[in-house]
């Protein structure tokens, strides 16, 4: 398991650095073409969804795991890899039901 965690690790990191250092280039880039730093700083600024807390998308994913972890582990044979199935249906289903929670009360307002 660790061969495989350290790997991925190093390779998301290499990815976040290029990523923030390209972002920051591009930020200069646009400073020294006449925009002001605030400007440049909102430009890049992520969109926040006032309607929806990520937190019910957090809570609604870790419970769904949560109870398809204790399903699979209840199963008798092969119980590994009916765990990690429906971890992944879990984690699914909850996304679309936040999907579904979302537009509901995006609407609302």
């Amino acid at each position: 398991m660790q061969d495989i965690i350290v790997p991925l690790g190093l390779f998301g990191l290499v990815v976040f650095m290029i990523v923030r250092l390209s972002d920051n280039k591009f930020r200069r880039y646009l400073v020294d073409k006449g925009l002001s730093p605030e400007a440049a700083q909102e430009f890049f600024k992520k969109p926040v969804q006032d309607n929806v807390p990520s937190s019910l998308k957090w809570g609604l994913v870790l419970t769904a795991v949560g109870g398809a972890a204790l399903l699979g582990l209840s199963m008798g044979d092969a119980q590994e890899e009916y765990m990690i199935i429906f971890m992944l249906l879990g984690a699914g289903i909850a996304l679309i039901v936040y999907y579904f929670i979302a537009a509901y009360l995006g609407k609302k307002q």
